[in-house]
């Protein structure tokens, strides 16, 4: 609850830095940066899942994070989050 609150204080009620967390994820994924792009991808869903904008977003989140885990070479995670993608669809 308490960092819930320290977020949104921190971001406010708007969704711009979990987008654009989902945005740089996905530039490092396409220069193959997969490390940087995981945690991007990561701390988008933090922070849009904190502010309760998760859903409009969370799909697109999940697909980049299988993808980046994908080639990883982590599969297990890759497949929990492309079953969290589709629960959304």
């Amino acid at each position: 609850m308490v960092i819930r609150l320290m977020i949104q204080l921190c971001y406010g009620d708007y969704t711009d830095v979990g987008k654009c967390c989902l945005k740089i994820a996905e530039i490092y994924l396409k220069e193959k940066c997969e490390d940087h792009a995981l945690r991007c991808y990561e701390h988008s869903l933090v922070i849009l899942k904190s502010i309760e904008a998760c859903d409009d977003y969370a799909w697109s989140v999940y697909q980049g994070l299988d993808e980046c885990l994908i080639r990883l070479k982590r599969h297990q995670e890759a497949i929990t989050c492309l079953n969290k993608a589709l629960a959304l669809a």
